[in-house]
């Protein structure tokens, strides 16, 4: 957010490095906490699939990775979209 109160959008911000030295050191605690890969279905016998949206090419991304877990067991594919 800017000091005027008003809000910077994401794509806008600039790509920041500070940290890429660490991302060896970070990337198993991040793993072990499943920022990676949390998206894994929690029950097995699902029927419905919902995908959340994003800004910039989100929405497009995550629908092909909800791709990978249609099953004949699904029912429905709901897509929840959003830009600001």
């Amino acid at each position: 957010m800017r000091k005027d109160g008003s809000v910077i959008e994401p794509q806008l911000i600039r790509d920041n490095k500070n940290l890429e030295q660490y991302r060896h050191e970070f990337y198993p605690l991040f793993d072990e906490l499943n920022f990676f890969s949390k998206n894994k279905p929690a029950f097995s016998d699902y029927n419905r699939i919902v995908v959340l949206g994003g800004t910039l090419n989100a929405c497009n991304e995550r629908t092909k990775c909800a791709k990978r877990f249609v099953t004949d067991n699904t029912k429905m594919i709901e897509g929840l979209s959003c830009y600001r």
